[in-house]
């Protein structure tokens, strides 16, 4: 099978989309990781796990990546799901079970939507906000990162944007703060931050960028514009990453 091989750098700026999805967006990789040649006979396999962030972005992202013709992409998301309630439902249980069968080239992750909850861990409580909440939420981060790296070769995660609740924006910052450190010390994860994408030029929140609604009333979800904003601004990184021209 042909490779090629890719390398990403620490902390670089992904140049702004040409659609006017918005400024530029840091994205933090440490892969240095080789990858295979795709094309339209053997296209990228690529799968979109998460939330019910993902309920009109994965959809988005699954129209843009057929419009490559080298992408087949397919969406796998949970309401109400996470990384902090595995009592609920458990993500890295599930991504282990599924991993073999789908066999991935890629994924792309978004969690953190219902994670900003209290939580009891063999009797002991773990409030949201304090730093023992930020410590087991970051070991659940780090072991779903290593469930998907057992069954991938790339694995993108996306952070949350901002919120028009400031209290959900800190609990925000909170968990990307954790996806960004771990994806850092794992070659083979991407950490895209989607907070800066979703600003407006004060660097606040606002329902309407560039003319356009984007959020949901909740000030949280997106509505088909921000799900396509977002879209458009990971597919160039995914497509640096594996050869692929987008037009």
């Amino acid at each position: 099978m042909s490779t090629s091989t890719s390398t990403s750098t620490v902390d670089s700026t992904v140049p702004p989309t040409t659609n006017g999805a918005g400024p530029a967006t840091s994205v933090q990789s440490t892969t240095t990781t080789t990858v295979r040649v795709v094309g339209e006979a053997d296209p990228l396999r690529l799968w979109v796990i998460g939330d019910s962030f993902l309920e009109l972005f994965g959809p988005a992202l699954v129209n843009r990546s057929l419009d490559t013709g080298v992408i087949d992409a397919g969406v796998d998301f949970r309401y109400v799901s996470g990384l902090s309630r595995p009592d609920f439902f458990d993500w890295p249980a599930y991504a282990a079970d599924e991993l073999p069968d789908r066999n991935p080239d890629a994924v792309v992750v978004m969690f953190g939507g219902n994670d900003a909850q209290d939580v009891e861990v063999g009797g002991t409580r773990y409030d949201v906000g304090t730093e023992a909440w930020g410590d087991l939420y970051t070991t659940r981060v780090a072991e779903m990162m290593d469930v998907l790296l057992t069954g991938t070769d790339r694995v993108y995660w996306i952070g949350l944007p901002i919120m028009k609740s400031d209290r959900f924006t800190a609990n925000a910052r909170t968990m990307n703060a954790a996806y960004e450190t771990q994806a850092g010390q794992r070659p083979g994860v991407t950490y895209f931050s989607s907070f800066e994408l979703f600003c407006d030029e004060s660097g606040e929140y606002n329902a309407y960028l560039d003319g356009k609604l984007m959020r949901f009333t909740d000030g949280a979800h997106f509505v088909w514009n921000g799900a396509y904003r977002l879209a458009d601004a990971i597919l160039p990184v995914i497509a640096t990453d594996w050869g692929i021209e987008l037009d």
